[in-house]
């Protein structure tokens, strides 16, 4: 009789432990692919903020420092990088009064420290007529400069350069050529 209590109790606890574990794994299963969903659902990022006919302007002093314009505008997640393509314009101000006025396909911009970078077809006009031709240019509004590496064609007082490489303030009153290519000048006697 002991051998027999002994081999009922050991078919109880397989039986037992068998249908536990069956048990246990099928909601365990269905519970890992919960998971594996929910995990899925908060890795996928959010759709990206997309404006359409956009203006920025930044200030400076209570003064207004700059106006972008574009006709479309990406904004990164934490709103510190903007994309924009379509027509992008930037007008650039000094002390209340245009200076100059930036034009292109598309623009990245760091809103934290106001760097412009343009690509495409860029053309600045400063207010008194002067003009910059590229393909890209750089420009940095804590420092009020343009610049460029890529080739560039100028037009300033009656003159012509055309360079690979510049660096100038926004008014085009102390331009910097890196690589002059061709120009033509006119010197006046004072």
């Amino acid at each position: 009789m002991g051998k027999r209590l002994l081999l009922i109790v050991s078919f109880c606890v397989i039986g037992f432990l068998l249908v536990f574990f069956l048990v246990s794994s099928i909601p365990q299963e269905s519970q890992d692919k919960e998971e594996v969903e929910e995990e899925m659902e908060e890795v996928a990022p959010s759709p990206p903020v997309v404006m359409k006919g956009t203006e920025l302007r930044g200030w400076e002093g209570g003064k207004l420092a700059w106006l972008l314009q574009a006709q479309d505008m990406e904004l990164n997640d934490d709103n510190t990088k903007a994309i924009c393509w379509g027509a992008v314009r930037l007008i650039v101000y000094q002390e209340g009064e245009e200076k100059a006025t930036i034009q292109a396909q598309e623009a990245e911009i760091n809103l934290d420290d106001k760097d412009f970078y343009f690509k495409g077809e860029v053309e600045v006009v400063s207010s008194s007529g002067e003009k910059i031709v590229t393909s890209e240019l750089r420009y940095r509004d804590k420092d009020k400069v343009l610049e460029t590496e890529a080739e560039a064609s100028v037009h300033f007082d009656g003159n012509f350069i055309h360079c690979r490489g510049l660096r100038s303030d926004v008014d085009f009153e102390n331009p910097e050529f890196y690589q002059i290519i061709k120009g033509s000048f006119r010197l006046s006697a004072m």
